[in-house]
């Protein structure tokens, strides 16, 4: 066994320093060993026992090094200071935080410290696209897919990109195939900054009042789903006030095609505004803090495209689909599905079964309230 050759080997060397112990193995799989004893001399033996020793420790060492893997590529960036850029980027800055610099603290400033001592500037793409006043209206859809295709036409081409040494073959990755795979994501998200921040550069190269670099006012924002406002790591407070503005649920949109008409429509009509679907037949729409449209318009506008479109305020029906029994706003009506789906969530519906939820239920997901 392993054990005994080890123990053979150590005995030999202790015994006889002049004897020199090695295995031999007649075949590639061959379990049982051959042990070869050679007389070289103390001196020899104890250099032959240092170069196997010093070529072992290589060889462990390597591996080590191997296992590490992406812990080295953690350390160059917090060692290079240098910005980092993130594409809709709130879940992975927090494991990236967890598993390479420290566990989350319970302290939203501790966490906020943490990011900025590894981290000093972040931005975060899907936040610029959504938000920045000169760069949003070029960008109908802010998925990272749709804004890099975005990116590549118009005004944003004019932004040339250029490609490290060895990854010029990104360059003929179609978009459809290569997105989700790490390196193109890293490669699209790269790609649609640089060109915004070049848009966003000749328009201050015409102000002449423009002191500050591009989109410095987007470092350390990071975008918030289904929010209009954002997570700002520049800001030591515990609890920051996310801005809601007037979010509203528009429903009964027929599902499909239908309901694709009636985002398009709402989409051109409110300009910046963000519009997140909802189940098959419904959507949420955030208009920006400073909108001075109302639900009654967005009604309108939707109506237009579909006549028996309906709207409700979303903080008042995400109250409503999970409410309780007792609870204030309980209706045995819209409250049930929520019940049945929390049941399933539970795995405690009869016989155990899972279902996805139906056209308009909210899922666990969508019923999240940032």
């Amino acid at each position: 066994t392993p054990f005994r050759r080890k123990l053979v080997h150590q005995s030999v060397a202790d015994l006889y320093p002049d004897v020199l112990t090695e295995s031999s193995q007649e075949s590639e799989g061959e379990y049982l060993r051959d042990l070869v004893l050679t007389r070289l001399g103390r001196e020899a033996c104890e250099e032959h026992r240092a170069a196997k020793d010093a070529e072992r420790n290589a060889r462990e060492l390597a591996e080590i090094d191997t296992a590490v893997g992406f812990r080295h590529v953690v350390d160059a960036m917090i060692a290079a200071q240098k910005p980092i850029v993130g594409h809709n980027c709130a879940v992975d800055l927090l494991h990236l935080v967890d598993k390479f610099v420290s566990p989350l603290p319970s302290s939203v400033v501790t966490f906020k410290h943490l990011v900025r001592e590894s981290f000093p500037q972040i931005y975060d793409t899907k936040r610029i696209t959504a938000a920045a006043p000169s760069i949003h209206a070029l960008f109908p859809a802010t998925g990272l897919s749709a804004a890099y295709e975005q990116s590549c036409t118009g005004v944003l081409a004019s932004t040339h990109v250029h490609i490290a040494q060895g990854f010029s073959q990104l360059l003929d990755v179609e978009t459809a195939t290569g997105a989700h795979d790490a390196a193109y994501d890293a490669f699209m998200t790269g790609t649609l900054f640089a060109r915004a921040r070049g848009v966003e550069a000749a328009r201050q190269g015409a102000d002449a009042a423009a002191t500050s670099p591009p989109l410095a006012s987007f470092a350390n924002k990071i975008n918030l789903m289904r929010s209009d406002g954002c997570f700002d790591l520049a800001v030591d407070i515990e609890s920051q006030r996310v801005g809601r503005s007037t979010r509203i649920r528009v429903y009964e949109l027929g599902g499909g095609e239908a309901t694709d008409a009636v985002v398009a429509a709402l989409r051109a009509r409110f300009s910046g505004a963000q519009i997140d679907w909802l189940g098959d037949s419904a959507c949420v729409v955030t208009l920006p803090e400073d909108s001075s449209a109302t639900s009654d318009e967005v009604l309108a506008a939707a109506q237009t495209v579909r006549e028996s479109a309906l709207a409700e305020d979303y903080a008042s029906y995400v109250r409503r689909i999970t409410a309780l029994p007792g609870d204030p706003g309980w209706d045995a009506g819209s409250a049930g599905g929520a019940e049945r789906s929390r049941k399933r969530r539970r795995g405690d519906d009869d016989g155990g079964a899972r279902s996805a939820p139906s056209g308009d239920e909210p899922s666990a997901r969508t019923c999240t309230v940032l």
